[in-house]
């Protein structure tokens, strides 16, 4: 299957998953590939202090891994076609099955290669990405994150309330700081000039949070590359 085949595949099966799929996929094999894809990254493999036949060894994996999701893909499109909603859901279960059976086996190959202290870097290394991403909260969709720290079901949906409400405080004391550096700057003109600016500039308007996510502050969109290595990779 040729490359631009694969991708064409993956979309066609990914139309038909519902939300739900998608989550549980991301939890039965994000864990796994997140590792896989730190590991391909130069500044992590400085930082696990990788040696070059740990490296070769990785590289392997990751050709491994790749094959995987080739082979479990391909020929999608055929296989859906023609296959109700409840027939379509079977056969992407099946697959998750078989993905998941497989990566587990993946994930063994990446211990047996990396010393303890590797792994755990690593681990720490993946869940601070997640951090990043998600927010504190997103933890808690770990579910073997949430075995290792004994949290309750009641532990995490009280980290998630509180973090939505320190989210919406840092805001908050963002924008106050916003306005403060405005009238900081403005403060250099005259008092006529600096209200003509406020005049020209006009009352705030807050842009819908969805937008402000999909095309404003935190989104991709300008010099930053994506899945780039500032910071572990991130």
């Amino acid at each position: 299957m040729k490359p631009m085949q694969f991708v064409g595949a993956i979309v066609f099966a990914i139309a038909f998953l519902s939300t739900a799929d998608l989550v549980h996929a991301q939890r039965d094999f994000g864990s796994v590939g997140n590792k896989m894809r730190f590991l391909g990254n130069p500044e992590v493999q400085s930082e696990l202090e990788l040696l070059d036949e740990q490296k070769t060894d990785i590289e392997s994996i990751q050709s491994e891994a790749r094959n995987l999701y080739r082979n479990a893909f391909s020929g999608m499109r055929e296989k859906m076609e023609g296959l109700d909603a409840s027939e379509r859901e079977a056969l992407m279960n099946e697959i998750r099955g078989n993905i998941e059976t497989e990566m587990e086996g993946i994930s063994k190959k990446v211990e047996d290669v990396l010393v303890p202290h590797q792994v755990e870097r690593l681990e720490q290394i993946v869940l601070q990405s997640q951090i990043r991403r998600g927010g504190t909260s997103s933890l808690m969709d770990n579910e073997a994150f949430r075995k290792k720290v004994g949290l309750t079901e009641d532990e995490a949906k009280k980290l998630k309330e509180k973090e939505e409400q320190v989210r919406k405080d840092i805001e908050e004391k963002i924008k106050k700081i916003r306005e403060d550096a405005q009238d900081e700057i403005l403060s250099v003109l005259p008092a006529a000039k600096k209200e003509k600016i406020k005049e020209l500039i006009g009352e705030t308007f807050e842009m819908p949070e969805r937008q402000r996510t999909r095309r404003g502050g935190g989104g991709r969109r300008g010099g930053g590359q994506r899945g780039g290595r500032r910071g572990g990779g991130a």
